[in-house]
């Protein structure tokens, strides 16, 4: 007889997250709960999650709509926008003598109009005809990343990011990697400017860089065939 079983937890229940963008400013509108972020850009947001009192022992269901748009475009009907559905409940009762329990505070969401710009985002929780969730806090959280380094000692290291003209490289050595099974996690200090960083020489055209030296080259031949033609007209008059 078979008398348990078990499911591993899929690779979502895995997956690990940070918090990119919090807010506990949270405000009524009509029959919604509303708070609005603004993303900076750039930050990839994969999932919504929302803290409940924890003096709140009620059962509910909300419907959650989040919606973003550009920062430079106020409208959220702009063309680029994008809104997303999604529900949180609780659930904790007996049936049949049967303890039920099931809790879903998070929404996965994966904004995309934030990747090229920043973006203003708002989460709304739909409350219909019943009374406002005690809501404590409403946060925007990406998956965790990971960046692997050989790294010969355990000495602080530098990483040197920004150059929107770099390509994403090609490493033969990603295949030939394994990570140890004793690492040390380094966290990110405060960015700082780098002094000696220099932009790249521009490899644009001369005429590209000046384009108005097309339009002095452009009269100054304009001039030369004006006085050609004017000295050619005097000769035929002699």
């Amino acid at each position: 007889m078979v008398q348990s079983a078990t499911v591993p937890p899929s690779r979502e229940a895995q997956s690990l997250y940070t918090t990119a963008v919090q807010t506990a400013t949270i405000t009524q509108r009509g029959r919604k709960t509303v708070a609005t972020f603004a993303l900076p850009q750039r930050i990839p947001i994969e999932r919504v999650s929302f803290s409940i009192s924890s003096a709140f022992k009620a059962n509910f269901s909300r419907d959650i709509s989040i919606t973003d748009h550009p920062a430079a475009s106020p409208n959220p009907a702009d063309a680029l926008s994008e809104t997303l559905a999604g529900t949180i409940l609780r659930v904790h009762l007996t049936q049949a003598g049967r303890e039920i329990r099931q809790e879903q505070l998070s929404v996965p969401a994966t904004l995309g109009s934030n990747m090229q710009s920043a973006a203003t985002v708002e989460v709304a929780v739909n409350n219909g005809d019943d009374a406002p969730l005690p809501i404590t806090a409403i946060r925007l959280e990406m998956r965790q990343r990971k960046i692997c380094f050989d790294a010969p000692t355990a000495q602080p290291l530098t990483l040197f990011y920004g150059d929107a003209d770099l390509t994403a490289p090609q490493y033969d050595y990603t295949r030939l990697f394994s990570p140890s099974a004793e690492f040390h996690a380094a966290n990110l200090g405060p960015e700082q400017f780098n002094p000696a960083y220099r932009d790249r020489p521009d490899a644009r055209p001369l005429t590209d860089r000046h384009p108005h030296l097309l339009w002095i080259a452009l009269l100054i031949v304009i001039c030369l065939l004006a006085i050609v033609a004017i000295r050619s007209s005097k000769t035929v008059h002699h």
